[in-house]
């Protein structure tokens, strides 16, 4: 199994929500780098309905989307976000809070298929060890951990050097045979501005009325390429989504 990518020019940034309506039929290859994060959202949330009716088949990727803000279903309802314009957000299906999306960060997306569930803590373990060895393989020996002051914190966050490098978010369900099926994101930092990361995710929560505040010093600058990425993860995800 090889990590899949496209790449092609930005297109437009459609607002909160919106549906791709030219889903491709070839459910191996993800949409072009620089796609909307709605649409590549919306691809995913096909891809999973197709996995539930035995359709295709587990599948891991790099993908880094045009400049936008990632939030789950629940932060997404319980903020007013009506007043945020500076640039598009979308809703991922897989928890957490707020997260900056576009240059200096790149996404991996694991769609994994399991006769019996591993549970949550225990996959989330076996994902960060395989995300390890690959960042491993380019000379970065990370731990697991939460990190304060980072955005969408979590106890499985990968840390470089004590600061975060990678979050982590996973979901469940069934497939129509009764297998369990995970559709997991990864957000890697590979070297944007902290700073700048973070103001983004303020604004959003100061435009909705809420009040968020987050350190630069707790997240990573390290530059990684995505070439890189995509062939440092190879083996590691391959083995994790064919287990």
């Amino acid at each position: 199994m090889h990590l899949k990518s496209v790449t092609a020019p930005p297109k437009s940034e459609p607002r909160l929500g919106s549906a791709y309506s030219q889903l491709p039929m070839n459910w191996d290859i993800p949409l072009p780098d620089g796609s909307s994060l709605a649409d590549y959202y919306s691809w995913e949330e096909a891809r999973l309905n197709a996995m539930r009716a035995g359709e295709v088949s587990p599948l891991a990727y790099v993908w880094v989307p045009a400049r936008s803000i990632s939030l789950s279903r629940r932060e997404a309802a319980r903020l007013d976000l009506q007043r945020f314009k500076d640039e598009p957000l979308a809703i991922r299906g897989t928890g957490g809070t707020a997260v900056p999306q576009g240059q200096g960060t790149a996404n991996i997306t694991l769609f994994t298929r399991h006769d019996r569930a591993p549970g949550i803590t225990a996959f989330y373990q076996q994902m960060c060890g395989a995300l390890m060895r690959g960042f491993e393989a380019i000379g970065l020996t990370t731990t697991i951990g939460a990190k304060s002051g980072s955005f969408c914190d979590g106890d499985f966050n990968l840390l470089y050097k004590g600061q975060k490098l990678a979050g982590t978010a996973q979901r469940w369900c069934r497939a129509q045979n009764g297998q369990t099926l995970g559709c997991h994101h990864v957000v890697v930092l590979t070297g944007g501005n902290p700073a700048e990361l973070c103001h983004r995710i303020e604004a959003l929560y100061a435009a909705a009325g809420a009040v968020e505040t987050y350190s630069a010093d707790a997240h990573s600058d390290l530059a990684i390429q995505i070439t890189d990425l995509r062939a440092a993860m190879q083996e590691p995800l391959s083995h994790l989504v064919e287990s």
